[in-house]
């Protein structure tokens, strides 16, 4: 483990120094550093804990998006050579970063004390999600405008910024209540401000309440600033529209394109699940429309598989942020395969639905096994309508 975090870090020490030799890095505005609790807790509520983005942290997540328009020329090219030296080198240490990813170690899990080191901005997890996400930082002095604004509406009694605030509060006791180690690690105060700090800024986009598990989540691996920029990130992104925008209908499309891949991978799980008898159960008949069971983990990309161990589902997290959500749907199609001898055995619906809920006993690296098994079985059709959905 050691040895492993130790590769990420030489490569993430290797970006900041290209960094410093790219000019058309995004200049970012350097803030004094020090604590602004006291000063933030007069304007907002109490407990603020924001703590501010190092620079050259932020250079490291603007050089991401640098690296990922590279990569998206080397697709478009047959090779590199027009890539300069600089370029080269950053695209080159995007890639590492990449198979260590997704390699049977992947990033390290962090101790509860290493993530809740308050002398540390971010966890190794954050910085790296920081060099893939589309990030957009926001400075301290702005944030706390926001948290200002948005406070004032709502003491003024604005309905619909209110009902946000309060539909918010309302789904945060539900957000991994289970698991000890968020309970200690994030204030509740956080969450609230990073979620209704976005909604009410952005009205256009539905509040749902599986975006509180996606913001919280953030909350557990970075600091309040940082957490608010990648949700708006992601919330901003494809990711919003193939699954919110429009709910229903895309949803629909997305597990659309989910049983035409079972159907051509395995025809008898999906005879199965679609209501058909099959040789291993010729006299039962069961009938579970994939939208229906698998929405939920759709509707909260996989983090309701948490219970009460976040390490279940930080790996999942890693690979959709590095590779893209389009894993998503398919990693949900990998638990099915893991579990198909559980799953042809069932009776009825009601015990098919209980393994089809219960997904959270595979363990995270056997799953991310099916699923790079899986990506090299779907066809590429296929595989191209998810991508196209997600980004």
């Amino acid at each position: 483990t050691m040895t492993n975090r130790s590769s990420f870090e030489d490569i993430l020490f290797d970006i900041k120094l290209l960094s410093k030799n790219i000019k058309k890095c995004i200049s970012i505005e350097q803030s004094t550093s020090g604590s602004i609790e006291s000063d933030l807790s007069n304007q907002y509520e109490k407990n603020v804990d924001v703590i501010r983005c190092e620079l050259d942290e932020n250079k490291e997540a603007c050089q991401a998006q640098k690296a990922l328009d590279l990569e998206n020329e080397t697709q478009k090219a047959e090779s590199t050579k027009k890539l300069t030296g600089y370029e080269s080198q950053l695209l080159e240490n995007f890639q590492k970063l990449k198979c260590l990813v997704k390699s049977p170690s992947g990033i390290p899990l962090e101790t509860f004390s290493e993530i809740s080191n308050k002398h540390i901005a971010t966890s190794l997890r954050g910085r790296i999600w920081k060099c893939f996400m589309k990030d957009n930082p926001i400075s301290l002095d702005d944030y706390a405008a926001l948290c200002e604004e948005n406070h004032q509406l709502i003491a003024s009694g604005d309905r619909q910024a209110t009902l946000i605030r309060d539909s918010i509060l309302k789904d945060i006791n539900r957000s991994f209540p289970n698991c000890a180690s968020f309970s200690q690690r994030v204030n509740s105060d956080i969450q609230l401000r990073v979620l209704t700090n976005y909604f009410i800024s952005n009205r256009d986009s539905s509040y749902h309440q599986s975006m509180c598990l996606v913001g919280s989540f953030l909350c557990y691996h970075l600091s309040e600033l940082e957490a608010y920029s990648l949700f708006s990130s992601l919330l901003n992104s494809s990711l919003y529209s193939a699954h919110y925008r429009n709910k229903q209908e895309n949803i629909f499309k997305i597990t659309s394109i989910m049983d035409k891949i079972l159907l051509s991978i395995d025809p008898e799980i999906y005879e199965f699940l679609n209501g058909s008898s099959t040789p291993s159960s010729p006299s039962h008949s069961t009938s579970v429309p994939t939208r229906q069971w698998a929405f939920p983990y759709l509707n909260a990309c996989c983090l309701n598989l948490a219970s009460t161990d976040m390490s279940l589902v930080v790996p999942y997290f890693d690979n959709f942020v590095v590779f893209g959500f389009q894993l998503l749907p398919l990693l949900i199609l990998s638990f099915v395969i893991i579990n198909r001898q559980v799953i042809l055995s069932s009776e009825n619906v009601a015990s098919l639905m209980t393994t089809l809920q219960s997904f959270n006993s595979t363990p995270p690296q056997v799953a991310l096994n099916a699923l790079y098994t899986l990506v090299s079985s779907v066809p590429e059709d296929l595989y191209r309508e998810l991508f196209d959905l997600y980004n």
